[in-house]
């Protein structure tokens, strides 16, 4: 979709400096495999990229709701937070297209952490005055709505989606009319009189 109303350049990531090359020499060939097999479902989990429309340019953030039932891990928080980070020092809008979360997360040490260090991300956007929009799909909750969504400057919304009690939704707009819609958003706040 977002093709169709502009060009989107994906983020190229190299590979997490959690996977070490003595930690790859430990592990036997199944489970090398196995760790190949998460990279590629991690690349597929998070798309990160800039998108331009016309005189428009944003940092998107695409999530998927089936490999991220349970939220964001170390990992993909990581790869999220590098993104957000990128707009920063761009001087770019966000737009996260945020789906899954929908199960509940382990709680921890390391769950609190990845809460905290996003948060802080965001933050750095909102210093830099760049607005931040969160897009929610069906399948969205739990840590994903507390971590990213609440501290979105615009929440849009697909009709019927089920969220948390008080959770605050700015616009609600069909999947075909979301690109429209951000679209919009991003005129107005540059100047112009749309929406």
């Amino acid at each position: 979709l977002l093709e169709q109303t502009g060009t989107f350049a994906e983020f190229d990531y190299r590979e997490s400096v959690l996977d070490a090359v003595d930690q790859r020499e430990r592990q036997t060939v199944a489970d090398r495999v196995s760790a190949q097999h998460d990279r590629t479902a991690l690349s597929d989990a998070v798309i990160c990229g800039v998108w331009k429309s016309g005189h428009h340019q944003a940092v998107v953030i695409a999530l998927d709701p089936v490999l991220l039932g349970s939220g964001l891990g170390i990992v993909s928080a990581g790869k999220v937070g590098s993104a957000i980070r990128a707009a920063t020092e761009r001087h770019m809008p966000v737009i996260l297209f945020a789906a899954g979360g929908s199960r509940p997360q382990p709680a921890g040490l390391i769950g609190a952490t990845i809460g905290a260090r996003l948060q802080a991300v965001v933050a750095d956007l909102h210093r830099a005055a760049q607005p931040f929009f969160c897009v929610l799909a069906h399948g969205v909750g739990g840590s994903l709505i507390e971590g990213l969504a609440a501290d979105a400057d615009y929440t849009l919304a697909e009709p019927d989606v089920e969220l948390a009690a008080g959770f605050r939704v700015d616009l609600v707009a069909s999947r075909l009319d979301q690109i429209a819609t951000v679209t919009s958003l991003l005129t107005m706040l540059a100047g112009g009189d749309e929406l």
